[in-house]
């Protein structure tokens, strides 16, 4: 389950993104590992979710102070949806199986976060990098072959 939506809401930080990390990768019985940069913690962590600890808490701050965070925003949400665009499964039920979750909970959730960081574009993308990600959301048909962005 991820953290109360209901709590008040605040920033989270690297300690707490890996922390949520680490639980929806399924890993909570072992302590959290060194947390330092190419450490094996921190590999795991980018090799899912593609990329750093740090990035995912700064994307977090970005939707929040620019009114991008879906309503009720959780962050093992963000992770589900970093995961899903990391990896791109070739079904739901692959990433299901991977997250524990069934497929309606992961898309219901999964696809607000996707289209926020998507959102973050118009603030933090250059305009060669604003091409590359037109070129590939044209190549892989993405945004068109989701009726529900």
């Amino acid at each position: 389950m991820c953290n109360n939506p209901n709590q008040q809401q605040e920033w989270p930080t690297e300690i707490d993104v890996y922390k949520e990390g680490k639980r929806v990768m399924g890993r909570t019985t072992s302590k959290l590992g060194i947390l330092l940069p190419g450490s094996p913690e921190d590999r795991r962590f980018r090799a899912l979710y593609g990329a750093s600890a740090q990035v995912v808490v700064d994307v977090w701050r970005l939707m929040e102070s620019h009114g991008l965070l879906p309503e009720a925003p959780q962050l093992c949400h963000l992770l589900w949806a970093l995961a899903f665009m990391c990896i791109y499964p070739k079904n739901d039920k692959a990433l299901s199986e991977l997250l524990g979750k069934d497929p309606k909970t992961i898309n219901k959730h999964t696809w607000p976060f996707i289209r926020a960081v998507f959102e973050l574009d118009d603030y933090v993308v250059s305009d060669a990098a604003d091409f590359c990600i037109c070129f590939l959301c044209a190549d892989c048909n993405i945004v068109s072959s989701y009726p529900h962005i």
